[in-house]
């Protein structure tokens, strides 16, 4: 449904060019690219493979926001004791982003991450 809404936003005279492309310049243009192997994309991509999209979308807007991300868990750490309401209350109080602020509702993934920013 994504990619439907991704070619429907895209002016129909990108997608004339697109398909215009000789096929010779479009091999050029791949075989300069590296592509990652198959079984490290699974290892990078396995983590959130199975959360929902709406998950997900928090989850990649708030990976462009680490140091926030970082201060975040720091700030559970320090707020064990915040539940539902209360935790949402007092995390739209912080100036980070909303995509970051969100997060507080998945502290697994929010410790998950502290193992990859810091390792």
């Amino acid at each position: 449904m994504i990619a439907i809404v991704c070619v429907a936003s895209l002016p129909w005279s990108s997608l004339v060019l697109a398909q215009e492309a000789p096929a010779s310049q479009s091999r050029k243009d791949h075989r300069g690219s590296s592509q990652v192997p198959n079984d490290q994309l699974d290892s990078l991509v396995a983590p959130i493979a199975l959360y929902p999209d709406a998950m997900l979308a928090q989850t990649l807007a708030a990976s462009t926001y680490p140091l926030e991300v970082m201060q975040l868990d720091q700030w559970m750490d320090k707020n064990k004791n915040l539940k539902d309401k209360a935790l949402a209350d007092a995390v739209a109080k912080q100036p980070w982003d909303p995509s970051v602020q969100a997060m507080a509702a998945f502290p697994e993934v929010v410790r998950g991450w502290r193992r990859i920013f810091s390792g």
